[in-house]
């Protein structure tokens, strides 16, 4: 196959790329087919990739490119197997978009639907922002997603920083680059100036209320409190 030999390259650094996230334990499903011992040196240079597993992309979409051009090759001068090769495509393609349905019906269903339950978490915009303008942090515990985006995107409108970098998405986390609990923080009493601290989860109220009772306010049903 003249393709593959022209290719052979980019053969060779993609089952380097499958290699390396298949690391010292391999396994199948939940199954551990070989588990083998690795020097510390070799862990540590390995563990700079946070998710190592995406290192075997570019051999699988090479894999998958290389198979359709060669199918789609083969396709042009076979005529017989035009319809065969259409057929393996529709299949796959198909099975691509079944498997991809749960991912989609939870995008659709929480973008493009309004449910009684997000009626219901709806926040007080001008209120919370007359309370963002006397702080320069915003902090938020555990809890419904969608009270965290919506506290995630009025930080970025009052330009103040934000703990949770996984909603956040490019705003500054406000403690570093250590984001520690808002309940340990209550207990040694060790906050940040000028922060706003949202408790969602009913164990950090509980300890707040134990500890800082005085100081936590209310508005749409959350609790808060405001170190200054």
């Amino acid at each position: 196959m003249k393709i593959i030999k022209n290719s052979w390259i980019y053969f060779v650094v993609c089952i380097i790329y499958l290699i390396i996230p298949l690391s010292n334990h391999i396994t199948w499903d939940n199954h551990v087919l070989l588990s083998f011992p690795l020097p510390e040196n070799i862990l540590s240079k390995l563990s700079i990739f946070r998710s190592s597993g995406r290192l075997s992309w570019p051999f699988y979409y090479l894999a998958l490119l290389t198979s359709f051009v060669l199918f789609s090759r083969y396709a042009k001068k076979n005529k017989k197997f035009r319809p065969i090769f259409t057929a393996i495509v529709t299949l796959c393609f198909v099975i691509q978009i079944i498997d991809f349905s749960d991912f989609i019906l939870s995008y659709q269903n929480r973008f493009h639907q309004i449910t009684d339950r997000e009626v219901a978490t709806q926040l007080s915009q001008d209120q919370w922002n007359d309370i963002f303008e006397n702080v320069e942090h915003l902090a938020i515990t555990e809890g419904d997603s969608k009270i965290i985006d919506a506290f995630a995107l009025m930080a970025i409108e009052n330009k103040i920083t934000f703990n949770r970098s996984a909603n956040a998405r490019g705003i500054k986390n406000i403690f570093g680059g250590e984001n520690i609990p808002i309940s340990e923080l209550i207990l040694t009493k060790k906050f940040e100036a000028k922060t706003i601290y949202i408790l969602l989860d009913q164990e950090t109220i509980s300890v707040a209320e134990k500890n800082w009772e005085g100081n936590i306010c209310e508005l749409d049903g959350i609790k808060y409190f405001i170190f200054p």
